[in-house]
């Protein structure tokens, strides 16, 4: 544990400075609002939070700091000491020394770092009450430090970066707008298939129907005296139809004939549901059935 003192704030703030295994630059920043006069000049590296006030940057002090070492990260001071963990709530104020009258500011109020500053010849032009000698000096353990997320952005950085993530976005609700559509036509072809299906289905039943109603029309016209009961060979054929619809006729079946005959699409031995049926398998895997 180190007290921050004249010699290593100044090896923080001038760097090359290696951090976690990685070399980066170190400048100082600002803790709270910029002046109004200012604000162009400065853009935003971390957000507030309930215990910090914003940290901002000047952004000519970036552009310096890459143009020295433009291979090199950039980060605040205060970034990274906050980051770290390296101040406390509880002092008022804690100083970074660059030398025996000269170095950084930070207040702390309340529980939650308002703002920061430079002090001259000893001299805190913030509030005069303030004192080198009251001050506690900032401690942190080098070898522990760690790198923010984030280092310092120029802010046509952050604006590019915005949009960059806008654009993906953007292209993302696109391709699932896509693929929506895309699932509906495949929805939408598989419910006709499977309606043109049904529809034949329903047609073929009717061509039965049509040839029954047919042969009873014929009955009536020839007014014969006793009229046949087909009453049982109708009922089996609706338990045909009820247990296998896809059944189809393949060849003129009468009523007068002995037996009517049937094909129908089958996984398994149709007389083992209705053993009535005389069944032979077809080498296409339909069955004919005669009843």
């Amino acid at each position: 544990m180190y007290y921050l003192a004249n010699s290593l704030t100044s090896s923080l703030i001038k760097g090359p400075l290696t951090i976690a295994d990685q070399t980066v630059i170190i400048i100082p920043d600002m803790v709270g609002p910029v002046p109004i006069a200012e604000q162009h000049e400065y853009v935003e590296t971390v957000k507030a939070t309930n215990t910090c006030a914003a940290i901002s940057m000047r952004e000519s002090d970036i552009e310096l700091a890459r143009a020295e070492h433009p291979e090199l990260a950039v980060y605040g001071l205060w970034q990274l000491l906050i980051h770290n963990q390296c101040l406390s709530l509880d002092t008022d104020l804690q100083i970074a020394p660059l030398n025996d009258q000269d170095g950084f500011y930070i207040v702390c109020e309340t529980g939650r770092f308002q703002y920061s500053g430079n002090y001259e010849a000893g001299f805190f032009a913030a509030d005069s009450r303030f004192n080198i000698a009251t001050a506690d000096k900032i401690q942190l353990t080098m070898n522990t430090l760690t790198l923010p997320q984030r280092p310092a952005r120029l802010a046509r950085e952050i604006l590019e970066s915005h949009r960059s993530k806008a654009m993906k976005t953007t292209l993302i609700a696109g391709a699932i707008g896509v693929g929506v559509a895309f699932a509906g036509i495949c929805v939408d072809l598989i419910l006709q298939a499977n309606y043109q299906q049904n529809y034949a289905l329903v047609a073929e039943k009717n061509e039965i129907l049509a040839a029954l109603e047919q042969e009873y029309a014929g009955l009536n016209i020839h007014h014969l005296n006793i009229k046949p009961d087909n009453t049982a060979t109708i009922h089996k054929l609706a338990l045909i139809i009820d247990y296998f619809p896809q059944a189809k006729t393949v060849s003129k079946n009468s009523f007068d004939e002995s037996s009517r005959l049937l094909e129908i699409n089958s996984m398994t031995d149709p007389k083992l549901l209705l053993d009535w049926l005389n069944t032979v398998p077809k080498p296409n895997g339909q069955w004919a059935i005669r009843f």
